[in-house]
């Protein structure tokens, strides 16, 4: 979030659910910014919330979203990010696929 000050808060993303039912699948939350354990329907834990921050992140960063669609969250990289090496690694540890990278 912008403020008028002109700085900057980042605010709690929540976690989005894929939640399956007997007869369908629905998912809560923004999907484009699922991690991927999310995305398989797996157990999800504040490691997830960190994927969600640097899929936010390297958006800012590049003015484009990493992943666009679920399929890719779980089985793509993102395209290199331009920026400075230290923010790169962040950014780029942060979209780790395995929760315990």
């Amino acid at each position: 979030m912008l403020f008028p000050e002109q700085s900057i808060q980042l605010t709690d993303f929540g976690l989005a659910r894929i939640e399956r039912g007997a007869h369908d699948v629905s998912a809560s939350g923004t999907l484009g910014y699922m991690a991927p354990e999310q995305a398989e329907g797996k157990t999800v834990d504040v490691r997830s919330e960190v994927f969600s921050f640097g899929s936010v992140l390297y958006e800012v960063l590049s003015g484009r979203r990493a992943f666009d669609s679920l399929v890719a969250v779980a089985r793509d990289e993102p395209a290199l990010l331009k920026a400075p090496d230290a923010v790169s690694r962040v950014v780029t540890k942060c979209l780790k696929k395995s929760p315990a990278e």
